[in-house]
């Protein structure tokens, strides 16, 4: 792999798109620094890494049409790298921008269908995504929207049917997660 496009930051690193010879194909790369610490709740600092491991982990569990595929990981002493589907078309946020003024209602509604499902299949497979938003809805090619993102989704034991802690873009948290120590 050579030859990084910088396409997105985050708050734990950034992502690149580059062509991946071993696969054949343009991919997406998300580099999450490992030294970052990021606040859970007010009291409760956790490493990046803890991050990307869960992440890795849901978007294994959460496999299938509508998430964004996972190809492999790898890491080195700074980073932890995902390889990623890479989504032609970027981020339905991005796309809304451009366009300036609103899209057709059934371009709508089929968003809205996909958006679903891809949460549907996340809940079949006790994935709780938690950064639901625009950014995090990529186009690809095809026509098909991939719900991306994965770090800040946990795992929901199914056997007590409790939810890990994570925190999600501010600006979309629920009222919940505001009053939580």
């Amino acid at each position: 792999m050579r030859d990084l496009k910088g396409v997105g930051r985050g708050m734990t690193g950034s992502v690149y798109q580059t062509y991946d010879r071993s696969l054949g194909r343009t991919v997406a790369i998300k580099a999450i620094k490992r030294s970052i610490l990021l606040t859970v709740s007010r009291s409760k600092w956790v490493n990046a890494a803890s991050y990307a491991r869960a992440e890795i982990e849901n978007l294994h569990r959460a496999r299938g049409p509508h998430v964004l595929e996972l190809l492999h990981h790898f890491v080195d002493a700074e980073h932890i790298f995902l390889v990623l589907a890479y989504a032609e078309r970027g981020d339905l946020y991005t796309y809304m921008q451009g366009i300036g003024h609103g899209i057709p209602e059934a371009e709508a509604a089929g968003y809205v269908r996909a958006a679903a499902a891809a949460l549907l299949h996340c809940q079949r497979r006790s994935v709780v995504h938690g950064d639901v938003k625009l950014e995090n809805l990529l186009m690809m090619t095809d026509g098909s929207l991939k719900l991306a993102d994965f770090g800040h989704s946990t795992f929901v034991d199914p056997r007590t049917k409790t939810v890990g802690e994570r925190g999600g873009t501010w600006d979309y948290r629920t009222p919940e997660q505001f009053t939580k120590n």
